[in-house]
Order: structure tokens, then sequence, then C-alpha cells
């Protein structure tokens, strides 16, 4: 498969933006083919997370998403994520938020700036972790600016994202998105969907180039003695 180029930097000012394929142009593309059931590992236990951890520090780059359960009323938090998905090429692994024995490890990871996770539209991850888990996340890539950076009109996303960058067709539910995360027992459908989202931020992060942000200048703060950083793992 023919991969783009690595974006080089952000479209000259007054070039003409791409348009956002289209979902007729996008149903063409064959289709995104994640990793089989057996592949998805479904965490519990600490000494699972442990191990999981090893293969991420070796591997370096994770992709990460979360799944909440829907609000239907408009300002009302449903205390989510209730589910965090952490891909590598060949396993994703999900964590669900109420297995309480795993969330300070999860910590550790999402903190780490060893490990570094990658995904579409981070914010929307960040606020809810920090308000509900007190996880800061660091150590990761945002893929809308390298995106941003090939020259189209918004903010590209999943689906959007890996039709531009792997011309594939990565099929999203709108039953599976709407459906409640926090449910004891996930279904298979929703486990592959989850996995999906995670695997796709890795591949698409792949396919640019493995682009970085530029690193920030150091030096304190006006008014600060010292600077927070996250913990590494």
């Amino acid at each position: 498969m023919e991969q783009p180029a690595p974006p080089r930097g952000p479209a000259p000012a007054g070039a003409i933006k791409k348009p956002h394929p289209t979902k007729q142009e996008r149903q063409a593309l064959p289709p995104f083919i994640g990793l089989p059931l057996e592949a998805l590992r479904l965490l519990s236990e600490p000494a699972e997370l442990v191990v999981a951890i090893e293969r991420m520090q070796a591997g370096g780059y994770v992709g990460f998403d979360t799944e909440s359960r829907p609000s239907f009323v408009t300002g009302q938090s449903t205390g989510g994520p209730h589910l965090i998905q952490l891909a590598l090429h060949d396993v994703v692994y999900l964590i669900p938020t109420r297995y309480s024995q795993l969330m300070g490890l999860v910590k550790q990871v999402l903190e780490s700036t060893r490990i570094v996770k990658v995904g579409f539209g981070l914010a929307s991850d960040r606020s809810p972790l920090q308000r509900n888990f007190d996880i800061a996340l660091n150590g990761c890539v945002d893929l809308a600016q390298p995106l941003r950076a090939l020259g189209h009109k918004n903010e590209l996303g999943a689906q959007a994202a890996v039709a531009v960058a792997l011309k594939q067709n990565l099929r999203k539910s709108k039953r599976m998105t709407m459906s409640n995360w926090q449910k004891t027992k996930l279904e298979p459908a929703q486990l592959q969907y989850a996995a999906d989202d995670a695997l796709a931020a890795l591949r698409v992060f792949d396919a640019l180039g493995r682009p970085m942000p530029a690193p920030r200048e150091k030096g304190p703060r006006p008014g600060r003695t010292q600077e927070t950083r996250g913990k590494d793992v």
C-alpha cells in the first residue's frame, strides 16, 4: 500500500484547502481491518497490566482512545471514561476503569513520557481523565496537527484520517458509539469497535512518519520555582 509522504509543516498561507473525504468516497475504499478478537485483551488484574506495560515500554508508541457511557442530559457527566484502549500493532489492551485496582498503574502509563500515546482529538479525553481520575495525560501526540499540515479544511476525525492516510474505510457504528460502555460485560462488537479506534490511531501515526511535536523551550515560568513533570514508568 502506498503511503503519503510525511507532512513537512503547515500548508502555505493562501493555499487551497482540501475537502474532507465524503461518506461515499470513504465507502468506496477497502475496509480497515483491525485485529481479531483473540488479540484484544480485556484486563482486570494488576499482573496482566504489568505485563502489558512491559510490552508498551518496549514498543515506545501506543494508539490511545477512551470510551464513555453517553449522557442524554445536556451538561450531565457520566463519570467516564469507562474504558481505556491502548494499542500495539499485534494486541490491543482494553481497561475498564471500574477496576480500581488497575487505575494506579493506568495513571503511571498515561502520565509517562516514555510511552508515547497517539490519538485523535485528545482534548476530549484529557479533561474527564483529569476531573474524574486525577490523571494528567502526558507524553502524547494529537494527530490533529500533523493531519492539518496535509492541507485539509478542518480537523480530521478518525474516519477521515484513516481514509486520507491509509486509503481505507474505518466503519463506525452509531449504535456502538452510543452504547453503554459502563456495563459489566461488554459485547464483542463493542470490544472490536473500541480496539479499532486505538489501532487506527497507531497505524495513521506510522503512515505519517511518526511525527512528534517540537520540544518546548525549557526554562522557569515567571513566578514558578519548579515545573510539574509527568511520572515515567
